[in-house]
């Protein structure tokens, strides 16, 4: 039987929120109400559901997991920390556990905010939304740059025909036509 998986986190929240899923090519649906009421020992975890619909612990050495992607061809799942104020990578291995744990940016600043929202092109560099604007580095962890927004924005998401970032920030959404095109799975 083929594995079929999605990856995601779950921080506990008053009761009825939930944070994000990050599905990989073959979607399955996790529902994360029952993934709190197996797991409930559990803070901070990084999910896998099987076809089965059981869920298996992945990670639990984060401080603050928040925004998480899959690299184009999901060999590599990307996972933000808001404590540590880093982006840590992982290698997926064909049976959908990780391996290879590493600090893929390390996004400490004194601009205001934290690693937030996390998308990733086509090419493999990766968007994450942080202190003071949007980081974006290659998969190899190589700082580009960042891009400064009016607001500090908290997540983002490829849009209209993949080359056009919009970003959520407290007040307003921003809309940016980019030369690159989101992996869009």
């Amino acid at each position: 039987m083929e594995t079929r998986w999605a990856a995601g986190y779950h921080v506990p929240r008053e009761a009825g929120q939930h944070e994000e899923i990050c599905l990989r090519a073959m979607e399955t649906v996790v529902d994360m109400q029952v993934a709190e009421e197996s797991i409930r020992q559990h803070e901070e975890i990084c999910l896998r559901a099987m076809e089965t619909g059981i869920l298996a612990l992945l990670v639990d050495d984060f401080a603050l997991p928040n925004g998480l992607a899959f690299s184009p061809d999901e060999s590599v799942l990307y996972i933000d920390d808001s404590a540590h104020k880093h982006i840590r990578a992982f290698d997926v291995r064909p049976d959908g556990t990780l391996t290879g744990s590493r600090v893929l940016l390390d996004m400490a600043s004194v601009d205001p905010g934290v690693p937030d929202g996390l998308k990733v092109d086509v090419q493999g560099n990766v968007f994450c939304t942080g202190p003071g604007g949007v980081w974006v580095c290659r998969a190899d962890g190589t700082l580009l740059g960042r891009i400064v927004l009016p607001e500090l924005p908290a997540n983002l998401a490829w849009g209209e025909d993949g080359t056009v970032l919009f970003f959520t920030a407290r007040t307003s959404v921003y809309r940016m036509p980019t030369k690159t095109r989101g992996a869009l799975l």
